[in-house]
């Protein structure tokens, strides 16, 4: 095994034991994941129902590797990434767009039957650099899809939550994108559908949106069962107040005889949490103008 100097210290500093399983993993094909380029590799071992992901930094002339695993066990994968790095000769993919052992291209070609045209290997490219970023990251953002799809609305910079569990490659990646995507009726490649598995996400996505709605439902119940005896209740009108230069919103509660504007933040607070806790009570025109009101103040 012909390995450089850097490569060679950075392998002599494993135990016996990490070398040994290390080396079986190796042997065993439990490297199922690796890209990077000559100053930084990302790897993923996978045997059974455990996985671990590693990463290796070249730093001046030392190697250093980290792992999510910080057993032994993790060390070994660390050991079983270098040697696939060896293996591969250092030739690897720069983004983790590998389906196995075949690129995405090479699976899109073989199921459309054809080449992909310049224009579907650009928004391919763009597809493997947003799945690169997220490997990195373990994120997604708005910023992400709107470069998929120019129409996708950048609402917040908080990262998206798009899928129950993290995807384990490309394709499952782009399937939940999809899902997100026809949910809110926007438009992607057409050549993309030959990867698309509709049954096999909507039914994962099926099963985590209604357990995230009872777990929702669960919540506002357990908050309303808490809250004060005194607090009740509370019967509330809203109404617009319309002017020649404004629209304002104007509430009062029942007691109360006329309509004030919202004026402070913690009142305005007080009525959103009233309002998600099932404490307030408001005929049908007052709930359409609170309801909007909210979603413009959420903006």
């Amino acid at each position: 095994m012909n390995v450089d100097r850097a490569t060679l210290d950075f392998m002599n500093a494993f135990s016996d034991n990490e070398k040994n399983e290390g080396q079986r993993l190796h042997e065993e094909g439990a490297v199922i994941q690796i890209f990077g380029n000559h100053l930084l590799i990302q790897g993923k071992v996978e045997e059974r129902d455990w996985s671990c992901r590693t990463k290796l930094r070249l730093q001046g002339n030392r190697w250093q590797g980290e792992a999510d695993d910080k057993s032994e066990s993790g060390r070994a994968a660390i050991y079983a990434t270098i040697l696939e790095k060896i293996a591969r000769k250092g030739e690897m993919p720069e983004a983790p767009n590998e389906v196995g052992e075949r690129s995405l291209t090479e699976v899109l070609e073989e199921k459309l039957n054809r080449s992909l045209t310049g224009e579907e290997d650009e928004y391919l490219n763009k597809l493997e650099r947003r799945y690169r970023r997220f490997e990195l990251e373990r994120e997604i953002f708005d910023s992400d899809l709107v470069r998929l799809c120019p129409r996708w609305p950048v609402e917040n910079f908080d990262p998206l939550v798009l899928w129950p569990t993290p995807p384990n490659d490309i394709i499952e990646f782009w399937n939940y994108i999809v899902h997100a995507f026809q949910k809110g009726n926007y438009e992607y490649p057409e050549f993309l559908n030959a990867i698309v598995d509709r049954e096999w996400t909507e039914k994962r996505m099926l099963e985590w949106e209604r357990e995230r709605e009872e777990s929702d439902w669960k919540y506002k119940v357990e908050v309303f069962d808490k809250r004060s005896p005194e607090e009740g209740i509370q019967n509330v009108e809203f109404r617009l107040r319309i002017s020649s230069r404004e629209v304002r919103l104007m509430w009062r509660k029942e007691e109360e005889e006329s309509f004030k504007r919202i004026t402070e933040d913690d009142e305005l607070e007080w009525l959103e949490e009233r309002y998600v806790n099932g404490g307030l009570r408001m005929d049908p025109a007052s709930e359409i103008l609170w309801s909007k009101f909210l979603r413009a103040v959420a903006k």
